[in-house]
């Protein structure tokens, strides 16, 4: 069983970057707890401020909210495969001369799963039982060497990780056929499966 994690990464010279937003009253941190949004706006935007910003768009949007953003294409391919687990938001893609690239929708992972090995983990760093913001004391700050359980992530081809929300992991099934459909915009890290 393969597993990776995922990075955004620029695939053309010159790449699309948002830098700014408007997700109509919706946050980041609430498309990292693996439930379904519901009354989404579809006036919702990211928007390019800069003209050295404005490039070729990848299939997963750069952006600066950490919030995977897919093209139609890479949507289209998910469906056509069977890969489910995500709810699609439509969002408007706003160049700095106000133009829209269309096609683009948040990426709403609703697998949350508790998957990692800690025991097998390289590193896990968790934020002090003193830190200022009481609702992440104690919970896990970064992570390398990942290690996930594999009993855990049957059924599954895309996930967050629950121990640590802003992590996405997919399968090998899921890396194929971003390789397969030649799209842009992510690096894969292959990790363990224990």
């Amino acid at each position: 069983m393969k597993w990776y994690d995922v990075v955004d990464f620029d695939e053309s010279a010159h790449p699309f970057v948002a830098d700014s937003a408007d997700l109509k009253g919706f946050d980041a941190e609430q498309f990292r707890r693996g439930r379904q949004v519901r009354s989404w706006d579809p006036n919702a935007w990211y928007r390019a401020t800069k003209p050295e910003y404005d490039g070729e768009p990848d299939d997963i949007l750069g952006e600066h909210l950490y919030i995977p953003v897919y093209s139609a294409r890479l949507r289209e391919a998910l469906r056509s495969a069977g890969i489910g687990e995500i709810q699609y938001l439509s969002v408007k893609v706003i160049r700095p001369d106000g133009s829209e690239i269309p096609g683009y929708a948040i990426a709403n992972i609703l697998s949350l799963v508790p998957a990692l090995d800690v025991a097998e983990t390289r590193i896990v760093q968790r934020f002090p039982l003193d830190f200022p913001n009481p609702n992440v004391r104690g919970k896990i700050e970064d992570i390398r060497g990942v290690a996930l359980r594999a009993h855990t992530l049957e059924g599954h081809d895309i996930i967050r990780l629950a121990e640590s929300p802003l992590r996405v992991f997919v399968s090998d099934r899921f890396r194929e056929i971003f390789r397969r459909r030649k799209l842009t915009g992510y690096a894969f890290h292959r990790i363990r499966v224990v």
